[in-house]
């Protein structure tokens, strides 16, 4: 399959070095790059399936409800 893209110049750029760097193919940077998103938000997904909102009520009640160090709050 073919799919034709427009990029911004910076990241064409990029992709060009990336690609003299490793000898390979802008085309092949690009696969690469989308491939690991692509992986990494089917990642993303399936740990949030995982998760419930108990769960997540239960590790916010393990917090201290205490006032941050001087040195972190916010101004």
């Amino acid at each position: 399959m073919t799919l034709n893209v427009t990029l911004p110049d910076s990241l064409y750029k990029k992709a060009m070095e990336v690609a003299e760097r490793e000898r390979i193919s802008v085309e092949r940077v690009v696969y690469s790059a989308l491939a690991e998103q692509m992986n990494a938000l089917e990642r993303l997904q399936d740990r949030a399936a995982r998760s419930s909102d108990d769960r997540f009520l239960t590790a916010l009640a393990k917090i201290p409800d205490v006032e941050p160090p001087e040195y972190d709050r916010l101004s």
